[in-house]
């Protein structure tokens, strides 16, 4: 089951990384 678990992490960790990334170029303006 590596192949589900490799897409579950790659499902649910890229939204959860690029919201990460529009938060911090959201509060960080400089």
């Amino acid at each position: 089951m590596l192949s589900y678990q490799t897409w579950a992490l790659s499902t649910y960790a890229w939204p959860a990384y690029y919201l990460f990334n529009e938060m911090r170029n959201t509060f960080h303006t400089c």
